[in-house]
């Protein structure tokens, strides 16, 4: 007889095998479960996506599509399945691009680019394409996925955009710097062909009465009848623009036999009968300065700066008249030069002084570096009120003229190239100040930014330099900001992205600012490793009365969200403004209603606060 195992149990087995089985089986109906909750999502948000997607074989016939795809190409399910791309990308464009498409798509397994595709009212609408290969287990093609986007809203966007960097916005006419492309391209044209451009820098006189006596809306309502007057009288090859508060610019083409005197008074004539401005008649009068090319020479900026200085000194004369530049003029230039050297001497010395410290901090913790110091502004979180930010501004204290406006003494430096040290001597400045302010007030202390110039940047040692400042001051990562303005990034893009990562590998965050003052295209940013967007204040200053600056305003804040960066506005004067940003959805706000741009000690109650003033504490 064998011998039973009395300790083995069968039934207890079963029992464990059994409660093992049900226990997959309840783990595979729950991932079945997850499964269809995860095809449920996808297939939810294939219909609501304003992409069209659909996948086809390894062939490239199309199997299925969401609804925005038929919607986008106005083709039923029943005309797509099993057809080629060519039902989809059709004529003869379609055929130019499936003939670059299809090559590269089998080759790499994916492409992505643009095109056009013909409307229904004969225009082309722009889209986005982007294609790639679903590989099987065994690595072979089993599929390929498409999404098309349609770029319309974006790309008019980005016409908006691109024109209100060139056009002023309450009386649409060229700004300054689309006056200067214009005056340029006149002035080379004349000189290779032997005519004449007379460049004209016009103000009228008693603006600032309208403004104070009667309204700031009669004052913006006289400027549009003037700028109305004038682009009715001038001729279509003549260029008019609104270059300042109450001035204009004219470049107008002198043709064979015409007198200067002659135009100059039939422009100041258009003066002479009265403005209807809000049911009033409004008189003024009109004082003009002249500078021809290629006479004075023939680039725009210097054309520019002579006629401005024929328009002074007339100024002090009788209204209503008009003066030509004379070489004598420059003697006012001579003074900027003298400036100039001044500047230099003064960055010396304060170099010096700072060697002779053992390198020890030149303007370091807010404390002055021979003449030069920093203050800041506050920029402020809109939603809590919270002081989030500082801008380190650059300041001048001239022995004999005290204060020397930034306005004067930094172009002085660009020009110079004295703007590399005095931007290398802000830099250490505010990262120590930001070091002081982390070490003091912890949680509180607010974020630091500093403006570089285009000179800076393209410094061989200028990210090191970032990282040194960033070490010695023990900052932690994206607690310093470096604002760039769009025209320098937008000069050689390739080498803005490059030094841009580099500067963000040593921790920096980085802020396009003055953003709508130059090229003005969000398509770029995408390219580069932004962190902030920096609206600019000409924008912002008619935000509550200009409806046309509020859209531009609600533009970029939409789609600088849609790049995961962030937004301020500039110029924030008015707690209406500030209203209407917040509603908006812009992140922060700088401007005078926060405070002006102060030295480190007085900004310390703010940053134990937390909050910065707008009269009384904003988010008490």
């Amino acid at each position: 007889m064998e011998d039973l195992d009395i300790a083995r149990n069968p039934v207890a087995e079963l029992a464990t095998e059994l409660e093992k089985a049900l226990a997959r089986i309840d783990e595979l109906e729950a991932r079945q479960a997850h499964d269809q909750f995860l095809l449920a999502i996808a297939k939810r948000h294939l219909e609501m996506t304003e992409d069209a997607i659909f996948y086809t074989d390894p062939e490239l016939r199309i199997k299925r599509a969401n609804p925005a795809f038929h919607r986008l190409t106005r083709l039923g399910p029943e005309e797509v399945v099993n057809a080629g791309l060519d039902s989809v990308f059709r004529g003869a464009e379609g055929q130019k691009l499936l003939r670059l498409l299809v090559p590269r798509l089998r080759a790499a397994g994916c492409w992505q680019g643009e095109t056009a595709r013909a409307c229904e009212d004969g225009s082309a609408r722009q889209e986005s394409l982007a294609f790639s290969a679903v590989a099987g287990a065994s690595g072979e093609t089993i599929a390929y996925i498409g999404v098309i986007r349609d770029l319309s809203s974006l790309r008019s966007a980005e016409k908006r955009l691109e024109y209100s960097s060139r056009h002023d916005a309450l009386t649409g006419l060229p700004n300054r710097e689309a006056f200067l492309a214009g005056l340029g391209e006149r002035a080379a044209r004349a000189a290779a062909e032997g005519g004449s451009i007379a460049a004209c820098a016009l103000d009228h006189a008693d603006f600032q009465r309208v403004n104070n006596d009667l309204s700031r809306e009669a004052g913006d309502g006289l400027l549009v009848a003037v700028a109305r007057r004038l682009s009715e009288a001038i001729r279509s090859v003549d260029l008019l623009a609104r270059t300042g508060g109450d001035e204009f610019s004219l470049a107008m083409e002198l043709k064979a036999g015409t007198e200067l005197r002659d135009l100059a008074a039939r422009v100041l004539g258009l003066f002479d009968a009265p403005f209807e401005v809000a049911g009033r008649l409004i008189y003024v009068s009109a004082t003009m300065g002249v500078a021809v090319a290629p006479e004075h020479g023939v680039d725009p900026t210097a054309l520019v700066a002579r006629a401005d200085l024929a328009l002074q000194s007339r100024k002090a004369g009788a209204k209503s008249s008009f003066s030509l530049y004379r070489p004598e003029m420059d003697e006012r230039l001579q003074g900027k030069a003298s400036l100039a050297s001044e500047l230099r001497s003064a960055l010396a010395s304060c170099v010096e002084a700072k060697a002779g410290a053992g390198g020890a901090g030149g303007a370091a913790a807010g404390k002055r570096c021979g003449r030069f110091y920093v203050n800041y502004q506050p920029i402020v979180d809109i939603a809590s009120g919270r002081l989030a930010c500082v801008e380190a501004l650059s300041r001048w204290e001239h022995p004999k003229f005290g204060q020397i406006p930034p306005g004067r003494f930094i172009p002085l430096a660009e020009e110079s190239g004295l703007i590399v040290e005095l931007g290398r001597l802000v830099l250490r400045a505010a990262s120590a100040q930001a070091g002081a302010w982390l070490g003091g007030s912890g949680d509180r202390a607010p974020i630091v930014g500093v403006n570089v110039s285009a000179r800076q940047l393209l410094e061989p040692g200028y990210v090191q330099e970032v990282r040194d400042a960033i070490a010695k001051a023990a900052l932690p990562r994206d607690f310093f900001v470096l604002e760039i303005t769009e025209s320098q990034i937008f000069e050689d893009l390739d080498a803005a992205a490059r030094i841009l990562g580099e500067l963000k590998d040593a921790g920096a965050q980085i802020c396009v600012d003055d953003f709508g003052t130059g090229y003005s295209s969000l398509s770029y940013l995408k390219r580069l490793p932004i962190d902030t967007v920096k609206i600019d204040r000409s924008f912002v200053c008619d935000i509550d009365r200009d409806r046309h600056d509020r859209r531009i305003v609600e533009t970029v804040a939409a789609l600088t969200r849609e790049l995961g960066a962030k937004t301020v506005a500039e110029g924030v004067e008015t707690t209406s403004q500030l209203e209407i940003l917040r509603s908006i959805g812009c992140d922060y706000a700088q401007g005078f209603l926060f405070g002006r741009a102060q030295e480190a000690g007085e900004l310390e109650g703010a940053i134990a606060r937390g909050y910065a003033r707008t009269g009384g504490l904003l988010g008490e």
